[in-house]
């Protein structure tokens, strides 16, 4: 038992370390669905006349590097003592995209990222028993080798331009996940904000079954709570009801909810609060406030880009994209990758002047 001198130091460190807010915030993640809009505005397209062109560098094959086979060699039953082959890196110098239309003009452009890989040559025949049969073998191939890298790199780039090409025409729809906080404190009650959120919830869950009406009226009833409560807010009382932590997840609420309704600079505003109030601003947590607002971002830049003409014709613009997923034919102009670098960074300048005009 302590003496009476020491009991009121024992008070005085019990009250320092006890923390003044010991509010719990549990975070649920929930699944909603999303529309991601294209890059290029769609309501005037005609889809079928779209042409695309991708051209890539030079394919560049490294140093070989002498192997040996281990144990068996591929393909036959004979030993592989004695047999030899080579591993060769090969590098293809990263491609340009242009979607063009009926007229020639440039619509959208793009970088194809470089592509590496290791190539194996003779290791399928174990012919080669002696080290310069082998490198005589691979100097007389290694042009014709080369060529065949070349065109496969072809048919990768034409691939990957179809990726691209999706991503940037058409409208992408999927699911995603969002957050929704809820608060737990034994001083404080937080009764009328986990309503709130038991409410955005179901609001979620109207969007996810269709029913967009219900769904975007319990969201905008929500988030009217969050907001009434963030007008309490003492962001420097640890020790009051709607504190530092509680106002950044609120903020962080609200900026969900508007981000999935395509309210953008709303959502953007309420998210960069929100990540200002984090107590680690550094962190960059899934689903937290700084990964939302790069969604958010991304998502207003498109839609400032969709709205640039009448919004119903670009609604309609995106279902008659649906159509042609996959069609716009694909060729490639190796001998005009100049001409295309021009152009994608002409394009790309254009793009980024208008990102930094709707971001304003």
């Amino acid at each position: 038992m302590a003496s009476p001198r020491i009991a009121p130091m024992l008070l005085l460190a019990v009250l320092v370390l006890t923390p003044a807010s010991a509010v719990e915030i549990e975070r649920q993640l929930i699944d909603v669905p999303y529309l991601e809009l294209p890059l290029v505005a769609t309501e005037r397209l005609d889809y079928p006349s779209l042409e695309a062109q991708v051209a890539f560098g030079r394919v560049h094959l490294g140093e070989p590097v002498q192997r040996r086979h281990a144990g068996t060699c591929p393909g036959s039953g004979s030993s592989g003592d004695g047999a030899y082959y080579y591993e060769i890196p090969v590098e293809v110098s990263g491609g340009v995209l242009v979607v063009r239309d009926a007229t020639g003009a440039a619509l959208h452009a793009a970088r194809i990222e470089d592509m590496r890989t290791t190539e194996r040559f003779g290791l399928d025949g174990c012919a080669f028993n002696d080290p310069a049969i082998l490198r005589s073998a691979y100097q007389d191939q290694r042009e014709s080798w080369t060529r065949s890298l070349r065109e496969a790199a072809g048919n990768h780039y034409v691939k990957t331009a179809h990726e691209v090409i999706d991503r940037a025409m058409f409208a992408e729809s999927g699911t995603e996940q969002v957050p929704c906080n809820r608060f737990d404190d034994r001083t404080h009650d937080y009764g009328e904000l986990n309503d709130a959120s038991r409410l955005a919830v179901l609001g979620y869950g109207a969007l996810r079954n269709g029913d967009a009406v219900a769904g975007r009226q319990r969201l905008l009833d929500a988030i009217g709570r969050w907001e009434q409560a963030l007008g309490q807010r003492r962001l420097e009382e640890d020790s009051a009801r709607i504190n530092r932590r509680v106002a950044a997840r609120l903020y962080e609420n609200i900026g969900a909810a508007m981000l999935v309704l395509g309210e953008y600079e709303s959502s953007i505003w309420h998210l960069e609060k929100a990540s200002r109030l984090e107590q680690t601003p550094e962190r960059f947590d899934h689903h937290g406030a700084r990964e939302l607002l790069l969604r958010a971002q991304s998502r207003r830049v498109r839609s400032g880009q969709q709205a640039a003409g009448d919004r119903t014709a670009a609604l309609q613009g995106i279902e008659r994209a649906r159509e042609y997923r996959g069609r716009i034919p694909v060729k490639l102009v190796p001998d005009s990758l100049a001409r295309l670098e021009a152009e994608y960074s002409a394009l790309a300048d254009e793009r980024a002047s208008r990102q930094t005009a709707v971001s304003r």
